[in-house]
């Protein structure tokens, strides 16, 4: 068992938030989130709606109770006349009839419903979600939006909108959608205004030449475009409705590809290797062939690393408009505050605490809670710090919010006084409802710069607004549900601080002429946030996208396999193995991703990792992951590496080129000659945290490689190579091997490298990405410090004996606790007070721990309890009293009767004797009988006063005496004496 500095488990401690800045962290209960569900899987019972049954509006719902099987009987009965879906994919050939249900797009808000929503399938890659913005839901594949380009209703929340004039969206510089020999799953929603001949959907593909695949909508049939040309078309044998949404799914293993249509399985055949292209992957149109653009809409478009199953592509198309669960999203970098309003005022990030006024209160809200402020004095009073004073500064604000209506001006968030004395800054909504964001300067109220959206979001919808100052390009920019709605506005500078007097508040602006802040905002606010720079794009969208799943708040779990884990908290300590390093140069430690960091001046400085045959995966699969954070590279900076510069033997290395570029490569057991790499077409020495992982795929033959949770390059082959150093190679952090002195020194700060002995898979790889500052939670430790009973002696027979309580500690998460061995006839424990049990249970670190049992029914007898936390024990004994025998003897030629306390010695005879307890003090008590004296005791030396120590056995004698023979004559003497008789 290791102690750890940092550790968290669910079910104990709600969530850990390592603040940005800070060495310590702030936790708080945390809030019961809305539960996903799924719907049953096939085959079994379920119910199910369909929208457009009923005649009179297409929102009504006609609830029907069968199986999954009946279902495609009542879906073709339902069905209308329309149209057919063609769908083209290179190397794949399909044999299909489609049958659709009526769904009418009236029937869905553009807000997300996410009560129901399905858990997505794992192995996600991308997901554009269409929600008024072409950003990556799970990853960092954002798209650009071509030509008209729009959004509207979709089929969850908002979708994209293609006129059939060229409208399309372009996921430039990325290779999602390159296929190649992989399987994949694409699947989307599609509602089609009209259709024609080769209406292009969605594809990756190359000049009519048949390279790559794509997706299209043609009239009564179903076409597939091959790797080598056209291969056949397909005509379903049932017709498909325009006006109306569908889902799709194109699920490809190795060797076959399958087609579903709206939760049913359509048709497969076998699948070879699809073509890469150098286009990209294209929505509603492409220009490499004169196929037709679409007109309709597309929502939630998703593309996997694998083929999702039949039950899998129902469960996605059962959740209907609510949707797949959204993943929550990483923290972006250098937040100050949050206020996630869970029925406190609690600031997650820092020591910001508010207070609540008026009689603000919660309600549900966007993620989890929100404020509820009634517009009548009910505000949040902010701590009155330094933090609110930006100076010249770049920062950003961040607020969900839903009102349905405004009169005036109204504030999410401000920290600026009403008649204008000093600075500040303001975030909320106009008279009219516009969003509005401004800054003023410390001179006050006339210089005043800002920025407002044309559109008006007092419609009781939630929407997230974020205002961002960036001092660097002199700009105002603003932000709602994730698009930017106002050309950026130039600032000159502003010197952005308050006047000492003036409150940051939420809900509400500071008025310097009254007891009371002004302008109270009369809605929900949820999620407000500070940053101390500006925000980029990417950053919102993610913020927005999120939706109800909101930012992370908990570290995850690690992937399993984990090997080895610096964590680098102040040492050099592999959390998950026993591969602990050694610093070498002036190696520091500095704030980093997720607490501290390595700090290498790239001058010496790097950490030697013990040469143990774990790093040698030979032709097996393995994963390097680090967070890394440099400005500049001039040679290559190696992150990971077990390689040597000179190529003695095997190998591997996860690093920066010279360009800045991430890099993984792995060298044969050769070495030198034979080396495979992949490498990023970006660069990442930007002074940001990035996270790069390389993965060896053994059984793919692959190699990938992941930067911010994205794969950045086309995998390179893996050669099938012996990837096995040689015995004098150092493995090290922050360096590469030489024997000379060790070369490409890092010059950065190195965060959280990781080790795993098998391939992550593409969504492990972003899970750990997205979680951000919080990161990978403590591998669980369920082995607690040994602890120790104190045994119990002299115990009453048959009676129940409680031990001390015992502390558990040294372990981070729930941990079985059990009875392990009882030999008395009743063992229980109990913890913190609670209820006594005999049966298992579970304990978390802090919890104390009683044992209780009963004593022997026999004296002198040991009896045992043993306690299992964890599999250390500790055995809790109680022994019951010994007993020893006290014997009465009386003599002399009086008589009487002798006896004792506690009851037990009664002598009328001559000899009498009882047991008693050895912790006994025994008080003889001796009564003479009329006629008799008592003369006093002997026998043992105990005796002498009549109070007896039952440690031993003893032996007492009591004499008694007739009055005559009082001095000292005793009956039976034959001595002769002269008597003179006056």
């Amino acid at each position: 068992m290791r102690l750890r500095k940092r550790g968290t488990t669910w079910s104990h401690i709600a969530r850990i938030s390592v603040i940005h800045r800070r060495e310590t962290s702030k936790t708080s209960t945390e809030q019961q989130r809305p539960r996903h569900q799924r719907l049953p899987r096939s085959g079994q019972p379920f119910f199910t709606s369909l929208r457009g049954v009923t005649l009179d509006r297409a929102i009504r719902t006609a609830r029907i109770k069968t199986s999954s099987q009946n279902m495609e009987g009542i879906m073709s009965r339902l069905s209308g006349a329309g149209y057919d879906l063609r769908i083209a994919l290179a190397a794949v050939c399909f044999a299909l009839f489609m049958l659709m249900a009526v769904v009418g797009p009236g029937a869905f808000a553009a807000e997300r419903a996410t009560a129901n929503c399905a858990e997505p399938p794992t192995g996600l890659v991308a997901w554009w979600g269409g929600d008024g913005n072409a950003a990556d839901v799970f990853g960092t594949y954002g798209g650009t939006l071509v030509n008209d380009t729009s959004y509207a209703v979709g089929k969850v929340g908002s979708a994209f909108s293609f006129d059939g004039d060229g409208d399309r969206v372009d996921m430039i510089g990325s290779n999602v959608g390159d296929f190649q020999s992989r399987p994949f799953t694409v699947e989307f929603w599609l509602y089609p205004n009209s259709v024609g001949a080769n209406d292009f959907v969605i594809g990756k593909n190359y000049a009519n030449s048949g390279l790559g695949w794509d997706m299209r909508l043609d009239a009564q049939r179903i076409l597939v475009v091959g790797v080598n040309g056209w291969d056949f078309n397909i005509t379903s044998d049932a017709s498909a409705t325009t006006g109306a949404w569908h889902h799709i799914a194109l699920s490809s293993t190795l060797s076959e590809v399958k087609l579903y249509i709206d939760g049913v399985f359509k048709g497969s055949c076998p699948r070879s290797t699809i073509s890469s292209t150098g286009n990209p992957l294209r929505f509603g149109f492409t220009t490499d062939y004169g196929s037709p653009a679409l007109n309709g809409l597309m929502d939630e478009i998703k593309i996997y690393d694998r083929g999702l199953s039949e039950v899998e592509v129902l469960d996605i198309f059962n959740a209907d408009a609510d949707g797949s669960c959204r993943p929550c999203a990483a923290v972006p970098a250098d937040a100050m505050a949050w206020w996630r309003a869970e029925d406190d005022t609690t600031d997650t990030f820092g020591d910001n605490d508010g207070t609540l006024n008026g009689d603000a209160g919660y309600a549900a809200g966007k993620v989890g809670k929100a404020f509820d402020f009634d517009g009548d004095g009910d505000y949040v009073a902010l701590p009155d710090v330094p933090l609110w004073d930006f100076g010249t500064g770049s920062f950003s604000l961040v607020s969900w919010f839903k009102t349905a209506s405004v009169s005036e001006f109204v504030f999410f968030l401000s920290a600026r006084d009403w008649y204008g004395t000093g600075g500040g800054w303001e975030f909320g909504l106009t008279h009219q409802g516009k969003a509005n964001f401004h800054i003023i300067d410390e001179m006050g109220g006339i210089s005043m710069q800002g920025i407002q959206s044309p559109g008006s979001y007092d419609d009781d919808q939630w929407h997230m607004m974020v205002g961002v100052r960036d001092a660097v390009a002199g700009e105002l920019r603003l932000y709602v549900d994730g698009v930017e709605v106002q050309s950026p506005v130039s600032e000159s500078g502003l010197n952005v601080v308050r006047d000492p007097a003036t409150q940051a508040l939420i809900g509400a602006l500071h008025s310097s002429s009254g007891p009371t802040p002004v302008l109270f905002y009369n809605g929900l606010i949820d999620e407000p946030m500070i940053f101390d720079r500006a925000l980029t794009l990417e950053e919102i969208q993610m913020l927005a996208n999120a939706d109800s799943s909101g930012l992370c708040t908990e570290c995850i779990e690690a992937p399993s396999d984990l090997v080895s884990w610096w964590q680098s908290e102040g040492d050099t300590t592999d959390s998950a193995g026993d591969n602990d390093g050694v610093l070498n140069g002036d190696v520091g430690y500095i704030d980093g991703k997720v607490g501290q960091a390595f700090d290498l001046d790239g001058d010496g400085d790097y950490i030697v990792l013990p040469g143990v045959p774990l790093w040698d995966f030979g032709t097996g699969s393995f994963s390097l992951v680090s967070w890394f954070k440099t400005s500049t590279v001039s040679d290559f900076a190696f992150m990971l590496s077990s390689r040597d510069w000179y190529n003695a033997g095997g190998g591997w290395a996860l690093e920066l080129t010279h360009q800045g570029k991430a890099s993984f490569e792995i060298i044969d057991q050769p070495g030198g000659i034979s080396t495979n790499a992949v490498q990023s077409p970006g660069e990442y020495d930007d002074e940001q945290w990035h996270m790069a992982v390389g993965v060896r795929d053994a059984v793919a033959g692959e190699l990938r490689l992941y930067v911010d949770g994205a794969e950045v390059q086309t995998p390179s082959s893996d050669g099938g190579f012996n990837v096995v150093s040689d015995p004098g190679t150092q493995v090290l952090i922050g360096a590469m091997y030489a024997p000379e002195g060790n070369v490409s020194l890092f010059n950065g700060q190195l965060d959280e490298p990781m080790v795993f002995e098998r391939a992550l898979s593409r969504d492990e790889v972003y899970t750990l990405y997205s979680a951000g500052n919080h990161g990978v939670c403590e591998p669980p430790d369920t082995v607690p410090v040994p602890f120790a009973f104190v045994d119990q002696t002299y115990a009453a027979i048959s009676t129940t004996v409680a031990s001390a309580p015992i502390s558990v500690a040294g372990i981070n998460t729930a941990t079985p606790v059990m009875i392990s061995a009882c030999s008395s006839t009743s063992c229980e424990y109990s913890v913190n007070g609670g209820a006594w049990t005999a049966s298992g249970g579970t304990v978390l670190d802090g919890d104390s721990v009683e044992v209780r049992q009963t004593s022997s029914a026999t004296y002198g007898t040991t009896t045992d309890l043993t306690l299992d936390i964890g599999g250390v024990t500790d055995t809790f004994s109680v022994t019951t009293l010994v007993q020893h025998t006290l014997t009465v003897t009386l003599v002399g030629e009086g008589t009487g009767v002798v006896s004792s306390t506690p009851a037990g010695i009664d002598c009328p005879t001559t000899a009498c004797s009882a047991p008693f307890d050895e912790t006994d003090s025994v008080v003889l008590g001796a009564v003479p009988d009329p006629g008799s004296v008592f003369s006093g005791w002997s026998g043992d030396a105990d005796c002498a006063d009549g109070t007896v120590s039952m440690t031993v056995d003893v032996q007492c004698t009591a004499r008694f005496s007739m009055p005559f023979f009082a001095d000292g004559f005793e009956s039976g003497d034959t001595d002769m004496w002269d008597m003179t008789f006056p």
